[in-house]
Protein backbone atom coordinates (compact mmCIF):
# COMPACT_ATOMS: atom_id res chain seq x y z
CA UNK A 1 0.00 0.00 0.00
CA UNK A 2 1.32 3.32 -1.21
CA UNK A 3 1.92 6.80 1.84
CA UNK A 4 -0.87 8.05 0.00
CA UNK A 5 -3.30 4.86 0.02
CA UNK A 6 -2.36 4.45 4.04
CA UNK A 7 -3.73 8.36 4.04
CA UNK A 8 -7.03 7.40 2.51
CA UNK A 9 -8.03 5.17 4.54
CA UNK A 10 -6.26 6.61 7.60
CA UNK A 11 -8.14 10.01 7.10
CA UNK A 12 -11.96 8.19 6.37
CA UNK A 13 -14.84 9.03 7.73
CA UNK A 14 -17.68 7.74 6.00
CA UNK A 15 -21.16 6.12 7.71
CA UNK A 16 -21.15 4.64 4.34
CA UNK A 17 -19.95 0.89 4.38
CA UNK A 18 -20.16 0.60 0.49
CA UNK A 19 -17.95 3.68 0.21
CA UNK A 20 -15.51 2.50 3.08
CA UNK A 21 -14.39 -0.39 0.91
CA UNK A 22 -14.00 1.47 -2.36
CA UNK A 23 -11.42 3.39 -0.44
CA UNK A 24 -9.72 0.37 0.59
CA UNK A 25 -9.92 -0.71 -3.05
CA UNK A 26 -8.71 2.81 -3.92
CA UNK A 27 -5.56 2.01 -0.88
CA UNK A 28 -4.75 -1.06 -3.09
CA UNK A 29 -5.02 0.76 -6.40
CA UNK A 30 -3.05 4.05 -6.22
CA UNK A 31 -3.76 4.40 -10.31
CA UNK A 32 -7.35 5.71 -8.71
CA UNK A 33 -5.79 8.55 -7.52
CA UNK A 34 -4.69 10.06 -11.03
CA UNK A 35 -7.49 11.70 -13.14
CA UNK A 36 -5.53 10.85 -15.86
CA UNK A 37 -6.66 7.34 -15.11
CA UNK A 38 -10.37 8.43 -16.28
CA UNK A 39 -10.15 9.95 -19.28
CA UNK A 40 -13.43 8.78 -20.33
CA UNK A 41 -15.20 11.27 -17.88
CA UNK A 42 -13.42 14.09 -19.75
CA UNK A 43 -15.17 13.01 -22.84
CA UNK A 44 -18.82 12.30 -21.27
CA UNK A 45 -20.02 14.88 -24.20
CA UNK A 46 -24.05 15.74 -24.58
CA UNK A 47 -24.35 13.69 -21.41
CA UNK A 48 -22.56 15.87 -18.62
CA UNK A 49 -22.85 19.88 -18.42
CA UNK A 50 -20.74 19.98 -15.86
CA UNK A 51 -17.02 18.04 -14.62
CA UNK A 52 -17.69 14.28 -13.46
CA UNK A 53 -15.78 13.53 -10.07
CA UNK A 54 -13.48 10.65 -11.04
CA UNK A 55 -15.00 8.33 -7.90
CA UNK A 56 -18.58 7.91 -8.31
CA UNK A 57 -20.34 7.45 -4.29
CA UNK A 58 -21.32 4.30 -3.72
CA UNK A 59 -24.37 2.68 -1.06
CA UNK A 60 -25.33 -0.07 0.32
CA UNK A 61 -28.99 -1.69 -0.11
CA UNK A 62 -30.60 -0.80 3.16
CA UNK A 63 -28.47 2.65 3.07
CA UNK A 64 -30.48 3.38 -0.08
CA UNK A 65 -33.78 2.04 0.86
CA UNK A 66 -33.59 4.11 3.63
CA UNK A 67 -32.94 7.13 1.38
CA UNK A 68 -35.70 6.24 -0.68
CA UNK A 69 -38.00 6.46 2.65
CA UNK A 70 -37.03 10.10 3.68
CA UNK A 71 -37.02 11.27 -0.12
CA UNK A 72 -40.06 9.84 -1.03
CA UNK A 73 -41.88 10.79 2.58
CA UNK A 74 -40.56 14.10 2.85
CA UNK A 75 -41.42 14.76 -0.86
CA UNK A 76 -45.24 14.03 -0.27
CA UNK A 77 -45.15 15.98 2.60
CA UNK A 78 -44.12 19.01 1.02
CA UNK A 79 -47.06 18.18 -1.61
CA UNK A 80 -49.02 18.16 1.64
CA UNK A 81 -48.83 21.41 2.22
CA UNK A 82 -51.45 23.71 0.66
CA UNK A 83 -53.92 20.94 1.76
CA UNK A 84 -52.78 19.79 5.20
CA UNK A 85 -51.46 23.20 6.37
CA UNK A 86 -53.75 25.63 4.54
CA UNK A 87 -56.58 23.71 4.67
CA UNK A 88 -56.65 23.74 0.63
CA UNK A 89 -57.99 27.66 0.96
CA UNK A 90 -56.76 29.74 -2.01
CA UNK A 91 -57.06 32.66 0.60
CA UNK A 92 -54.63 31.50 2.59
CA UNK A 93 -52.34 30.19 -0.41
CA UNK A 94 -52.08 34.35 -1.87
CA UNK A 95 -51.39 35.22 1.76
CA UNK A 96 -48.75 32.55 2.85
CA UNK A 97 -46.91 32.71 -1.15
CA UNK A 98 -47.97 36.65 -1.91
CA UNK A 99 -50.22 35.41 -4.63
CA UNK A 100 -52.67 37.55 -6.65
CA UNK A 101 -56.32 35.88 -5.96
CA UNK A 102 -56.49 34.88 -9.44
CA UNK A 103 -53.12 33.20 -8.86
CA UNK A 104 -53.92 31.27 -5.98
CA UNK A 105 -57.06 30.24 -7.45
CA UNK A 106 -55.67 28.75 -10.86
CA UNK A 107 -53.15 26.82 -8.52
CA UNK A 108 -55.68 25.53 -6.41
CA UNK A 109 -57.95 24.20 -9.28
CA UNK A 110 -54.63 22.56 -10.53
CA UNK A 111 -53.96 20.95 -7.25
CA UNK A 112 -57.83 19.64 -7.49
CA UNK A 113 -57.53 18.26 -10.80
CA UNK A 114 -57.73 14.27 -10.40
CA UNK A 115 -54.21 12.57 -10.39
CA UNK A 116 -52.29 15.80 -10.43
CA UNK A 117 -50.54 15.41 -7.32
CA UNK A 118 -49.38 11.97 -8.50
CA UNK A 119 -48.08 13.23 -11.19
CA UNK A 120 -45.69 15.86 -9.89
CA UNK A 121 -41.72 15.93 -10.35
CA UNK A 122 -39.44 16.97 -7.97
CA UNK A 123 -35.98 16.85 -6.72
CA UNK A 124 -34.90 17.09 -3.02
CA UNK A 125 -31.32 18.59 -1.98
CA UNK A 126 -30.36 16.87 0.68
CA UNK A 127 -27.09 16.40 3.26
CA UNK A 128 -25.34 14.55 5.63
CA UNK A 129 -25.33 15.07 9.10
CA UNK A 130 -22.56 14.13 11.90
CA UNK A 131 -24.72 10.34 12.07
CA UNK A 132 -25.11 9.99 8.39
CA UNK A 133 -28.94 10.99 8.56
CA UNK A 134 -30.09 13.01 5.64
CA UNK A 135 -30.99 16.73 6.59
CA UNK A 136 -33.68 18.50 3.91
CA UNK A 137 -32.16 21.80 2.64
CA UNK A 138 -34.30 22.10 0.03
CA UNK A 139 -37.37 20.30 -1.91
CA UNK A 140 -37.72 21.57 -5.54
CA UNK A 141 -40.92 20.63 -7.03
CA UNK A 142 -40.20 22.06 -10.64
CA UNK A 143 -40.42 21.03 -13.92
CA UNK A 144 -36.78 22.60 -14.78
CA UNK A 145 -35.01 20.32 -12.54
CA UNK A 146 -31.00 19.69 -12.97
CA UNK A 147 -29.50 16.92 -13.24
CA UNK A 148 -32.49 14.26 -14.78
CA UNK A 149 -29.99 14.56 -17.94
CA UNK A 150 -27.69 11.81 -16.28
CA UNK A 151 -28.60 8.95 -18.66
CA UNK A 152 -25.37 7.56 -19.57
CA UNK A 153 -23.28 8.48 -16.54
CA UNK A 154 -22.90 5.58 -14.84
CA UNK A 155 -21.75 3.23 -18.04
CA UNK A 156 -18.97 5.63 -18.77
CA UNK A 157 -17.93 5.23 -14.86
CA UNK A 158 -18.19 1.32 -16.22
CA UNK A 159 -16.03 1.75 -18.82
CA UNK A 160 -13.04 3.08 -16.71
CA UNK A 161 -10.57 0.36 -16.64
CA UNK A 162 -9.23 1.46 -12.89
CA UNK A 163 -13.13 1.24 -11.64
CA UNK A 164 -13.34 -1.80 -13.50
CA UNK A 165 -12.51 -4.31 -10.80
CA UNK A 166 -14.20 -2.41 -8.04
CA UNK A 167 -17.38 -2.82 -10.08
CA UNK A 168 -17.09 -5.88 -11.44
CA UNK A 169 -14.96 -7.96 -8.30
CA UNK A 170 -16.19 -9.18 -4.98
CA UNK A 171 -17.83 -6.18 -3.60
CA UNK A 172 -20.49 -6.44 -7.10
CA UNK A 173 -22.70 -6.07 -8.90
CA UNK A 174 -23.36 -2.58 -8.37
CA UNK A 175 -26.45 -0.83 -10.12
CA UNK A 176 -27.85 2.52 -11.09
CA UNK A 177 -30.95 4.38 -11.08
CA UNK A 178 -31.78 5.49 -14.60
CA UNK A 179 -33.20 8.43 -13.72
CA UNK A 180 -34.66 9.34 -17.30
CA UNK A 181 -36.41 5.93 -17.89
CA UNK A 182 -37.95 6.37 -13.89
CA UNK A 183 -39.32 10.00 -15.24
CA UNK A 184 -40.75 8.20 -18.90
CA UNK A 185 -41.73 5.37 -16.68
CA UNK A 186 -43.75 8.13 -14.71
CA UNK A 187 -45.09 9.58 -17.52
CA UNK A 188 -46.06 6.59 -19.48
CA UNK A 189 -48.21 5.31 -16.13
CA UNK A 190 -50.04 9.13 -15.58
CA UNK A 191 -50.46 8.86 -19.93
CA UNK A 192 -52.37 6.26 -19.38
CA UNK A 193 -54.34 7.06 -16.38
CA UNK A 194 -55.12 10.18 -17.92
CA UNK A 195 -56.37 8.50 -21.07
CA UNK A 196 -58.36 5.47 -18.91
CA UNK A 197 -60.48 8.52 -17.38
CA UNK A 198 -61.26 10.66 -20.24
CA UNK A 199 -62.09 6.98 -22.42
CA UNK A 200 -58.96 7.91 -24.83
CA UNK A 201 -57.33 5.97 -26.82
CA UNK A 202 -53.22 5.17 -25.81
CA UNK A 203 -51.58 4.58 -28.82
CA UNK A 204 -49.79 7.24 -29.04
CA UNK A 205 -47.51 8.89 -27.02
CA UNK A 206 -46.16 12.80 -27.94
CA UNK A 207 -44.07 14.49 -24.84
CA UNK A 208 -43.16 17.93 -25.07
CA UNK A 209 -40.83 19.73 -22.40
CA UNK A 210 -41.91 23.42 -22.56
CA UNK A 211 -39.47 25.96 -21.35
CA UNK A 212 -38.43 29.50 -21.66
CA UNK A 213 -35.48 29.61 -24.48
CA UNK A 214 -32.94 30.93 -22.34
CA UNK A 215 -33.19 27.54 -20.53
CA UNK A 216 -34.87 25.25 -22.72
CA UNK A 217 -32.03 22.88 -23.05
CA UNK A 218 -30.26 21.63 -25.72
CA UNK A 219 -31.39 20.24 -29.26
CA UNK A 220 -28.77 17.02 -28.52
CA UNK A 221 -30.69 16.46 -24.87
CA UNK A 222 -33.87 15.92 -26.87
CA UNK A 223 -32.41 13.47 -29.11
CA UNK A 224 -30.72 11.48 -26.18
CA UNK A 225 -34.22 11.30 -24.33
CA UNK A 226 -36.14 9.82 -27.55
CA UNK A 227 -33.86 7.54 -28.19
CA UNK A 228 -34.20 6.19 -24.60
CA UNK A 229 -38.01 6.45 -24.80
CA UNK A 230 -38.15 4.67 -28.02
CA UNK A 231 -35.85 1.90 -26.36
CA UNK A 232 -38.43 1.78 -23.19
CA UNK A 233 -41.25 1.41 -25.03
CA UNK A 234 -39.98 -1.26 -27.39
CA UNK A 235 -39.24 -3.09 -24.29
CA UNK A 236 -41.54 -2.21 -22.33
CA UNK A 237 -44.69 -0.69 -23.46
CA UNK A 238 -44.95 -1.84 -27.27
CA UNK A 239 -48.82 -0.86 -27.40
CA UNK A 240 -47.56 2.62 -27.74
CA UNK A 241 -46.94 4.00 -31.26
CA UNK A 242 -43.79 5.90 -32.75
CA UNK A 243 -43.08 8.00 -29.17
CA UNK A 244 -41.41 11.19 -29.57
CA UNK A 245 -39.69 13.49 -27.19
CA UNK A 246 -40.44 17.29 -28.45
CA UNK A 247 -38.47 20.40 -26.92
CA UNK A 248 -39.88 24.67 -27.28
CA UNK A 249 -41.50 27.19 -25.95
CA UNK A 250 -44.69 28.27 -25.24
CA UNK A 251 -44.47 30.73 -28.09
CA UNK A 252 -44.03 27.84 -30.43
CA UNK A 253 -47.42 26.07 -28.88
CA UNK A 254 -50.11 25.89 -31.40
CA UNK A 255 -54.35 25.51 -30.65
CA UNK A 256 -55.86 23.38 -33.35
CA UNK A 257 -58.57 20.27 -33.18
CA UNK A 258 -59.25 21.31 -29.08
CA UNK A 259 -55.76 19.68 -28.42
CA UNK A 260 -52.63 21.14 -28.39
CA UNK A 261 -49.45 21.09 -30.80
CA UNK A 262 -45.97 21.45 -31.26
CA UNK A 263 -45.43 21.56 -35.09
CA UNK A 264 -46.93 18.72 -36.68
CA UNK A 265 -47.80 16.54 -33.19
CA UNK A 266 -50.52 16.62 -30.83
CA UNK A 267 -49.29 16.96 -27.31
CA UNK A 268 -49.93 13.89 -25.07
CA UNK A 269 -48.17 15.07 -22.21
CA UNK A 270 -46.49 18.51 -21.32
CA UNK A 271 -43.59 18.99 -19.12
CA UNK A 272 -43.90 22.90 -18.38
CA UNK A 273 -40.70 24.80 -16.77
CA UNK A 274 -42.30 28.25 -16.81
CA UNK A 275 -41.71 28.75 -13.08
CA UNK A 276 -45.16 29.11 -12.09
CA UNK A 277 -46.28 31.12 -15.61
CA UNK A 278 -49.67 30.88 -16.59
CA UNK A 279 -50.66 30.09 -20.52
CA UNK A 280 -54.83 29.98 -20.96
CA UNK A 281 -54.23 27.07 -23.24
CA UNK A 282 -51.79 24.98 -21.10
CA UNK A 283 -54.77 25.43 -18.14
CA UNK A 284 -57.59 25.07 -20.55
CA UNK A 285 -55.93 21.86 -21.59
CA UNK A 286 -55.14 20.63 -18.47
CA UNK A 287 -58.25 21.24 -16.74
CA UNK A 288 -60.41 19.62 -19.67
CA UNK A 289 -58.23 16.34 -19.36
CA UNK A 290 -56.90 16.78 -23.09
CA UNK A 291 -53.60 16.93 -21.97
CA UNK A 292 -51.65 15.68 -18.71
CA UNK A 293 -49.86 18.83 -17.38
CA UNK A 294 -46.55 18.50 -15.38
CA UNK A 295 -45.90 20.68 -13.27
CA UNK A 296 -47.25 23.90 -14.61
CA UNK A 297 -48.79 26.59 -12.44
CA UNK A 298 -48.39 24.88 -9.02
CA UNK A 299 -44.36 25.04 -9.21
CA UNK A 300 -44.97 28.96 -7.56
CA UNK A 301 -46.23 27.21 -4.32
CA UNK A 302 -44.79 23.93 -4.01
CA UNK A 303 -41.05 25.15 -5.26
CA UNK A 304 -41.21 28.09 -2.93
CA UNK A 305 -39.18 27.18 0.38
CA UNK A 306 -41.66 28.67 2.32
CA UNK A 307 -43.51 25.05 1.74
CA UNK A 308 -40.38 23.71 4.46
CA UNK A 309 -40.66 26.37 7.14
CA UNK A 310 -44.51 25.70 7.39
CA UNK A 311 -43.40 22.29 7.87
CA UNK A 312 -40.61 23.03 10.16
CA UNK A 313 -42.76 25.19 12.50
CA UNK A 314 -46.22 23.58 12.24
CA UNK A 315 -45.27 20.54 11.55
CA UNK A 316 -45.59 18.75 14.86
CA UNK A 317 -49.00 20.06 15.60
CA UNK A 318 -50.55 19.97 12.55
CA UNK A 319 -54.15 17.57 12.64
CA UNK A 320 -53.66 16.56 9.36
CA UNK A 321 -50.33 14.87 9.52
CA UNK A 322 -49.90 11.83 11.55
CA UNK A 323 -46.88 10.45 13.93
CA UNK A 324 -44.80 9.06 11.22
CA UNK A 325 -45.06 12.25 9.38
CA UNK A 326 -44.06 14.09 12.38
CA UNK A 327 -41.36 11.99 13.18
CA UNK A 328 -39.72 12.54 9.32
CA UNK A 329 -40.19 16.55 9.72
CA UNK A 330 -38.27 15.86 13.10
CA UNK A 331 -35.67 13.94 12.13
CA UNK A 332 -34.66 15.05 8.47
CA UNK A 333 -36.19 18.78 8.28
CA UNK A 334 -33.40 21.48 9.86
CA UNK A 335 -35.30 24.50 11.75
CA UNK A 336 -36.57 26.54 9.37
CA UNK A 337 -39.00 29.41 9.58
CA UNK A 338 -40.57 32.19 6.74
CA UNK A 339 -38.40 35.70 8.26
CA UNK A 340 -40.47 38.23 9.31
CA UNK A 341 -40.93 40.85 12.27
CA UNK A 342 -42.40 38.66 14.68
CA UNK A 343 -41.99 35.75 17.26
CA UNK A 344 -40.66 32.05 17.21
CA UNK A 345 -40.04 29.32 18.96
CA UNK A 346 -35.98 28.42 18.77
CA UNK A 347 -34.28 25.49 21.23
CA UNK A 348 -37.00 25.36 23.41
CA UNK A 349 -37.14 28.97 23.52
CA UNK A 350 -39.87 31.96 22.57
CA UNK A 351 -37.68 34.80 21.00
CA UNK A 352 -37.73 37.17 18.44
CA UNK A 353 -36.89 36.40 14.80
CA UNK A 354 -34.62 39.32 14.26
CA UNK A 355 -33.00 39.30 17.63
CA UNK A 356 -32.15 35.52 17.14
CA UNK A 357 -30.71 35.64 14.06
CA UNK A 358 -28.75 38.57 15.21
CA UNK A 359 -27.13 36.85 18.49
CA UNK A 360 -26.68 33.26 16.82
CA UNK A 361 -25.59 34.48 13.60
CA UNK A 362 -23.15 31.87 13.14
CA UNK A 363 -26.15 29.38 13.55
CA UNK A 364 -28.42 30.00 10.34
CA UNK A 365 -28.38 30.63 6.65
CA UNK A 366 -30.41 32.97 4.52
CA UNK A 367 -31.99 31.90 2.05
CA UNK A 368 -34.23 33.65 -1.08
CA UNK A 369 -37.51 31.59 -0.77
CA UNK A 370 -37.81 31.13 -4.78
CA UNK A 371 -34.11 31.40 -5.34
CA UNK A 372 -32.13 28.72 -7.04
CA UNK A 373 -28.75 27.60 -7.75
CA UNK A 374 -28.14 29.09 -5.15
CA UNK A 375 -28.08 32.66 -5.44
CA UNK A 376 -28.32 34.95 -2.90
CA UNK A 377 -27.84 32.53 -0.29
CA UNK A 378 -25.95 33.70 2.84
CA UNK A 379 -24.28 32.05 5.45
CA UNK A 380 -24.14 33.82 8.71
CA UNK A 381 -20.70 32.00 9.93
CA UNK A 382 -19.08 33.80 6.59
CA UNK A 383 -20.73 37.01 6.95
CA UNK A 384 -19.81 40.04 9.60
CA UNK A 385 -21.93 40.81 11.87
CA UNK A 386 -22.23 44.21 10.46
CA UNK A 387 -22.98 43.15 7.10
CA UNK A 388 -25.30 40.09 8.63
CA UNK A 389 -27.35 42.71 10.78
CA UNK A 390 -27.99 44.62 7.29
CA UNK A 391 -28.64 40.75 5.27
CA UNK A 392 -31.47 40.32 8.16
CA UNK A 393 -33.06 43.90 7.96
CA UNK A 394 -33.62 43.65 4.41
CA UNK A 395 -35.16 40.34 4.90
CA UNK A 396 -37.27 41.44 7.58
CA UNK A 397 -38.43 44.45 5.73
CA UNK A 398 -39.62 42.13 3.46
CA UNK A 399 -42.07 41.27 6.02
CA UNK A 400 -42.48 37.84 4.63
CA UNK A 401 -42.52 38.10 0.98
CA UNK A 402 -39.09 36.40 0.13
CA UNK A 403 -36.98 34.91 2.57
CA UNK A 404 -36.31 31.91 4.96
CA UNK A 405 -33.66 31.13 7.51
CA UNK A 406 -32.60 27.50 8.47
CA UNK A 407 -30.04 26.42 11.45
CA UNK A 408 -27.03 25.27 9.59
CA UNK A 409 -26.59 21.80 9.89
CA UNK A 410 -22.86 20.83 10.00
CA UNK A 411 -22.33 18.41 6.45
CA UNK A 412 -20.24 15.46 7.48
CA UNK A 413 -17.79 15.51 4.13
CA UNK A 414 -16.60 12.54 2.09
CA UNK A 415 -13.33 11.54 0.35
CA UNK A 416 -13.35 11.95 -3.33
CA UNK A 417 -10.84 12.57 -5.90
CA UNK A 418 -8.89 15.64 -6.14
CA UNK A 419 -6.60 17.27 -8.42
CA UNK A 420 -4.04 15.90 -10.90
CA UNK A 421 -3.26 13.29 -8.19
CA UNK A 422 -4.99 12.77 -4.71
CA UNK A 423 -7.76 12.60 -2.52
CA UNK A 424 -9.63 15.01 0.11
CA UNK A 425 -12.73 14.88 1.85
CA UNK A 426 -15.51 17.20 0.20
CA UNK A 427 -19.00 18.79 1.18
CA UNK A 428 -21.31 16.95 -0.41
CA UNK A 429 -25.41 17.21 -1.86
CA UNK A 430 -27.50 14.55 -2.61
CA UNK A 431 -30.26 15.04 -5.10
CA UNK A 432 -32.87 12.67 -5.22
CA UNK A 433 -35.14 12.81 -7.84
CA UNK A 434 -39.27 11.55 -6.83
CA UNK A 435 -41.50 11.42 -10.16
CA UNK A 436 -45.30 11.01 -8.28
CA UNK A 437 -44.71 8.04 -6.23
CA UNK A 438 -41.81 6.50 -8.00
CA UNK A 439 -38.31 7.22 -6.86
CA UNK A 440 -36.06 8.49 -10.07
CA UNK A 441 -32.62 7.68 -8.85
CA UNK A 442 -30.26 10.62 -7.68
CA UNK A 443 -26.58 12.39 -8.43
CA UNK A 444 -24.42 13.96 -6.27
CA UNK A 445 -22.66 17.48 -5.78
CA UNK A 446 -19.38 18.07 -4.18
CA UNK A 447 -16.95 20.54 -3.38
CA UNK A 448 -14.07 20.56 -1.72
CA UNK A 449 -14.67 20.25 2.14
CA UNK A 450 -13.62 23.82 4.08
CA UNK A 451 -15.39 27.15 4.56
CA UNK A 452 -18.44 27.90 3.71
CA UNK A 453 -20.57 28.47 0.66
CA UNK A 454 -23.36 26.89 -1.61
CA UNK A 455 -22.27 23.39 -3.34
CA UNK A 456 -23.29 24.09 -7.50
CA UNK A 457 -21.49 24.09 -10.67
CA UNK A 458 -20.87 27.88 -10.43
CA UNK A 459 -18.88 27.29 -7.84
CA UNK A 460 -16.67 24.30 -9.77
CA UNK A 461 -18.23 21.78 -8.00
CA UNK A 462 -18.21 18.16 -9.83
CA UNK A 463 -21.12 15.45 -10.21
CA UNK A 464 -21.20 11.81 -10.02
CA UNK A 465 -23.24 8.77 -10.04
CA UNK A 466 -24.87 7.00 -7.06
CA UNK A 467 -24.06 2.98 -7.49
CA UNK A 468 -26.15 0.85 -5.31
CA UNK A 469 -24.90 -2.67 -4.31
CA UNK A 470 -27.19 -5.56 -5.42
CA UNK A 471 -27.61 -8.43 -2.60
CA UNK A 472 -26.45 -11.65 -4.54
CA UNK A 473 -28.87 -14.55 -4.30
CA UNK A 474 -29.15 -15.80 -0.78
CA UNK A 475 -26.21 -13.36 0.67
CA UNK A 476 -25.92 -9.94 1.84
CA UNK A 477 -25.60 -6.85 -0.39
Amino acid sequence: MTPEGSRVIAETTSPSDAQARFLEYVAEHPACLERSSFPQLDDAGEIAQYPLQSWPAFVGLDESLEHRRVVSGITQLVLSVPLSLLGGDPEALAEVFRLEPSEARVVDAMLALPGQRESLLARGDFIEDGSGALQTLEVNVSSNLGGWQNVGWSELYRQVPVLQGFLTGETGPWHCVNTLVQLFEHLIDRHRERCRREGEETAELHVAFLAPAANAGRRDWFRVAEEELVRLVRTNHPDLAAPRVLGGTLEDLEERHDHLHLGAHRIHVLVEAYSGRLDRRVFSSAMAGRTLVVNGPVDRVLTNKKCLALLSEHGAGAAGLDEGARQLIQSHVPWTRIVADGYVDYRGERGFLPEILEQHRERFVLKPALGMRGEGVRFGAATDDADWREVVQDAVEDDGAGWVVQELVPCLPRRFQLGEKGSAPHDVVWGFFQFGQRYGGGFLRMLPHGGYGVVNAARGATESPIFVAVPRPGGAS
